[in-house]
């Protein structure tokens, strides 16, 4: 199953005005709750110097910077910077600088939202695996799809584990062709533009639009336009796809 987001066909904005979170989020992908797949994408568009306080999820997830700047924990993030975390693995504060921070939410399956610590600390599942992992900023000239070479040129951010967590960044020149890296033990990926453009489905990707495609599906195909393409490669853990136990508020 492939799908395709990107700002300029998002499905709805919702805007935050009260409670821990003040900005707005632009909803690129969403899917029914419940499948397995089930890809969730997202734009947030965080507000300048709001701290958005430690939390975690149901699911595992990607996060990509693409705009502003701030911290995420002890690491300074801006674009391209790029998060990843199991699920219930406490992360943050997410603190955005003074032009606000903008980054890319990832998920395999649908997440019906935060929980904040510390007071949801007791929910959290004894014996977990818990991980996160933080990469970057991606200097710029890491970018630079000049430096490419046909048929594409792969770097391996982060290798495949056991699990099947892995991170690409590939480049491609101008009109360039390639083929997705091979996908191994994985439970799916999304693959996000951030340089250049990608032609796919008869149009042009641009900075920020988001490809998922299944487990089972072979490596995406990859076209640049005219003016290149850079292109990060997130492939979730074969763990994603595993069903999250009811929590106690869902009993």
């Amino acid at each position: 199953m492939e799908r395709i987001g990107h700002v300029g066909q998002k499905t709805r904005t919702r805007r935050f005005d009260e409670g821990n979170f003040r900005g707005y989020t632009d909803y690129l992908i969403e899917s029914e709750p419940g499948a397995r797949p089930a890809p969730q994408a997202f734009l947030v568009h965080q507000a300048p110097e709001w701290v958005l306080p430690p939390h975690f999820h149901l699911e595992e997830q990607f996060q990509v910077v693409t705009g502003g700047s701030g911290t995420l924990g002890k690491h300074a993030v801006a674009p391209i910077t790029v998060h990843y975390t199991s699920r219930e693995t406490g992360y943050g504060p997410l603190v955005a600088g003074g032009e606000g921070l903008d980054y890319l939410s990832l998920r395999a399956v649908t997440d019906p939202g935060a929980w904040y610590m510390p007071e949801s600390r007791g929910k959290m599942r004894p014996g977990l695996r818990k991980w996160q992992t933080t990469i970057g900023p991606i200097a710029v000239g890491s970018l630079d799809v000049s430096r490419a070479v046909s048929p594409g040129d792969v770097e391996v951010l982060s290798a495949p584990d056991e699990h099947g967590l892995a991170i690409w960044l590939l480049r491609l020149p101008p009109d360039g062709a390639t083929t997705a890296p091979p996908q191994a033990l994985g439970g799916g990926r999304f693959h996000v533009v951030v340089g250049g453009s990608l032609n796919a489905a008869h149009e042009s990707l641009g900075y920020g639009a988001v490809v998922w495609r299944d487990a089972a599906d072979a490596p995406l195909h990859l076209r640049a336009g005219a003016q290149g393409l850079a292109l990060l490669v997130l492939q979730f853990p074969a763990q994603a796809l595993e069903p999250e136990p009811r929590r106690m508020d869902d009993a």
